[in-house]
């Protein structure tokens, strides 16, 4: 789960670089179209057609909106590294599942004694004999 705030991240990233790289092209493409009725200076040159000059504010339209597909790119971009940022965050943050070492004691019974009463030999955790009933 952790990672895939990577890999949404990364995604969020690629999309936005191609939103920037789309209104990148945009604006230059509308900039070719708008550079043969202006000069240097953004001055229109010459008095245009009407189909010139719809030429012309279509191409300008074409760039504003290229300049915004720059910016939103821009910032989708931004939003991805935030995610992956989080996301690499969460994954160094995961502990490492640590390996529990169980020691299973196996309980060793004292060693064997004799009864005072029968004389027969009886574990030592034993208080009272089994065979005689002799108390220690």
């Amino acid at each position: 789960m952790k990672k895939s705030y990577l890999i949404i991240g990364l995604l969020i990233l690629i999309i936005g670089s191609i939103v920037f790289i789309g209104g990148i092209k945009m604006v230059e493409v509308a900039d070719e179209a708008m550079s043969e009725y202006e000069t240097l200076a953004g001055e229109i040159v010459r008095i245009l057609s009407p189909e010139q000059e719809q030429h012309y504010q279509d191409a300008k339209e074409a760039k504003q909106t290229g300049q915004t597909l720059e910016v939103v790119g821009g910032v989708i971009g931004v939003v991805g590294i935030v995610v992956m940022v989080v996301g690499y965050q969460k994954v160094e943050e995961e502990p490492q599942q640590q390996q529990q070492i169980v020691v299973i004691q196996e309980s060793v019974p004292e060693k064997s004694k004799y009864c005072r009463g029968c004389g027969r030999e009886i574990s030592g955790d034993y208080v009272v004999c089994p065979y005689c009933g002799f108390e220690r």
